[in-house]
């Protein structure tokens, strides 16, 4: 396997991804090499709350049915899966959750991430923390997501912040997320989420699963200087062909940034993601693709 970590990302399953093709996306990422994979205790976030815990539920059929190896980020703290920020990052929720995880991934729990803290009271943080701690001197890793005072956290966390996972919003529209987590920058482990802005593709034409459509996000971005960049270099080995691989080229080149997390509704781009990763060794090594692709992400 190549030196970024791939994760699989389930924030779509039980949403635009029905359980047949999220169970056909883990079989193809596991063939493929992949061994991590992301999920939520509210994940999907489609606002009905019938479907709160649903891809974390079949995340962890599929590690059951397959028999499968492999280490499972498991984010916590939301109450909802409407979207709010209505969370129980208490202690006593905290370890109930981390019970809840151990007993639905058993041996396959690799990552305990506290998720969604909009607090700015350290003593209560200091609460969360030790909860973290209780799961680190378990063996599991500890992680980061959405949170609102990172350098509070980063107090907190002290030692315990070496090699913590920090999830963070990084692509080529949007790259602000890593100066927010900046109190943790010499010591924690960034994952790069939300690579394709939300699903954007060049183009317009949208099916109805994609995130960004069913997101109503910035879909109808104007998207032409990317477009221009990937004709400009047809044909020319190494460098990105797609957007996909533009959008995993950009976090992939950013020395603070150690995995991306990868959330395909195709199994098509997945393979296509997977097969790119491999390449970027040989994009750092190579000098001169590397230096145009940073000449062209500085523009």
């Amino acid at each position: 396997m190549h030196g970024m970590t791939p994760v699989l990302g389930t924030a779509m399953w039980g949403w635009t991804v029905g359980r047949d093709q999220a169970f056909a996306l883990a079989d193809t990422f596991h063939a493929i090499g992949g061994r991590w994979f992301d999920t939520a205790s509210n994940y999907p976030i489609d606002g009905n709350p019938d479907h709160f815990g649903l891809a974390e539920h079949w995340l962890a059929d599929w590690f059951t049915s397959r028999g499968a190896d492999g280490q499972v980020i498991v984010k916590v703290g939301a109450l909802l899966n409407d979207g709010s920020n209505a969370c129980d990052l208490s202690p006593a929720g905290l370890r109930a959750r981390l019970d809840a995880a151990r007993d639905r991934f058993g041996t396959s729990l690799g990552v305990f991430s506290i998720h969604w803290d909009e607090r700015d009271n350290l003593a209560e943080i200091e609460g969360s923390v030790e909860v973290l701690r209780q799961a680190a001197a378990a063996g599991y890793g500890i992680g980061l997501s959405g949170i609102r005072h990172p350098h509070l956290y980063a107090e907190a966390l002290g030692e315990l912040g070496w090699g913590c996972w920090v999830q963070v919003k990084h692509n080529v529209l949007s790259s602000h997320a890593l100066a927010h987590y900046e109190a943790l920058h010499d010591r924690g482990r960034f994952l790069a989420y939300g690579l394709n802005a939300g699903g954007l593709k060049l183009g317009t034409v949208y099916q109805e699963n994609n995130s960004a459509y069913v997101r109503d996000t910035a879909a109808g971005s104007d998207l032409s200087r990317f477009e221009a960049m990937l004709q400009s270099w047809k044909g020319i080995q190494l460098l990105p062909t797609t957007f996909n691989e533009l959008a995993l080229a950009y976090a992939g080149l950013n020395p603070r940034i150690s995995g991306v997390l990868l959330g395909p509704s195709r199994t098509e781009q997945l393979t296509e993601s997977m097969n790119f990763l491999g390449r970027l060794d040989r994009i750092r090594e190579d000098a001169s693709v590397r230096e145009r692709l940073e000449r062209a992400f500085a523009a």
